[in-house]
């Protein structure tokens, strides 16, 4: 009776075993100890209470959170954008910006690289044939090849801006191209009438008046700053060609 009664106990033992191994979830394994996970309970109840939706749970000790797509993107964004001054210039920026592989027309050329230099251009050449032509072009040589390419290239500078304000290259790249090699031209041009005034001007210094010294003085001047600007628009000129 005594062993039945021990069998029974042990049936009973196995029993409950069982029916208590069955009867229980599987337990799941979380990185969050017992008082986070207190917490994060918690903090369900509240905002449930409240009517708003469970807060967003915290990432894991030890676990690694991947990034969405365009996630970075919208951050760097949102970084870019963050302050008034900042949102102000990109937004001009945007506005004012001219593609370098167009030709402008009209006031375009007016406030646009390389044909902002016209303007400069016309006023120290024109001054260059007006200051060799007060002293009466003595001497002749060299003062003759002087006259010639300050003339030259102010008549075609200005033919030059009236087709460009006119919108007659019509964006073509032939247009572009020829920019480049007229301003070449008249760089070289101008380089080479800057310096044998320059070297007559210091041999004239006893032998002319003083006044027609100090005017040759201010041609010289003049002239080598007419081809530094000639200069600069040949390779402003070369690289909008070159991003046809």
């Amino acid at each position: 009776m005594g062993s039945n009664l021990s069998l029974q106990n042990n049936e009973c033992a196995v029993i409950t075993f069982h029916f208590n191994k069955t009867s229980q979830p599987p337990r799941r394994f979380s990185c969050l100890t017992s008082k986070q996970q207190t917490n994060k309970q918690t903090n369900n109840k509240q905002q449930q209470q409240v009517g708003g939706a469970p807060a967003r749970p915290r990432p894991r000790p030890g676990c690694v959170r991947r990034a969405r797509p365009g996630e970075k993107a919208r951050a760097s964004a949102r970084l870019r954008y963050s302050t008034p001054v900042a949102a102000a210039a990109a937004t001009m920026a945007a506005a004012t910006a001219q593609p370098m592989g167009n030709l402008p027309s009209g006031l375009g050329i007016c406030t646009t690289a390389p044909d902002i230099f016209y303007l400069p251009e016309l006023v120290f050449g024109g001054l260059v044939w007006i200051l060799v032509a007060s002293t009466h072009v003595i001497p002749t040589n060299p003062q003759g090849w002087v006259m010639f390419v300050s003339i030259f290239c102010f008549v075609m500078t200005f033919l030059w801006l009236i087709i460009f304000a006119a919108g007659g290259h019509k964006n073509h790249v032939g247009w572009a191209a020829a920019d480049f090699v007229y301003h070449f031209l008249a760089a070289l041009f101008y380089l080479s009438a800057s310096v044998p005034l320059g070297y007559i001007t210091i041999g004239l210094r006893d032998v002319t008046p003083y006044k027609n010294y100090q005017i040759d003085i201010a041609a010289v001047v003049f002239s080598y700053v007419a081809t530094l600007f000639y200069f600069i628009h040949c390779i402003l000129s070369a690289v909008r060609w070159r991003s046809f």
